[in-house]
């Protein structure tokens, strides 16, 4: 009788919230909330990458990723560096993507 009753109860509760499933207000997304990027006028920005060694001992390599990829969002004006050792520019070779 007590599992009866429990049973019953349970079932109610379940199509208590299965009534109310539909009209939460998740299942649908109206059409201003919606993802919808556009490019806007274009802005320029300088990066600047300084890279310090405070203690180098024997021989020390550094890679640094360049901006170097084109496409709807972001447009490379130009890569300038300076050293006080050799440099090399390096590419690789599919993307576009580089690195010094």
């Amino acid at each position: 009788m007590i599992a009866a009753a429990i049973a019953q109860s349970q079932q109610r509760s379940a199509a208590a919230a299965a009534s109310v499933l539909p009209s939460l207000a998740f299942a649908t997304v109206p059409a201003a909330d919606r993802f919808n990027p556009q490019s806007g006028p274009w802005r320029t920005f300088e990066l600047t990458t300084r890279v310090d060694i405070p203690k180098p001992e024997g021989a020390t390599q550094v890679w640094l990723p360049l901006a170097s990829v084109n496409g709807d969002y972001q447009r490379v004006l130009g890569s300038s560096h300076a050293s006080n050792g050799r440099t090399q520019l390096l590419a690789d070779g599919n993307e576009g993507g580089k690195m010094l």
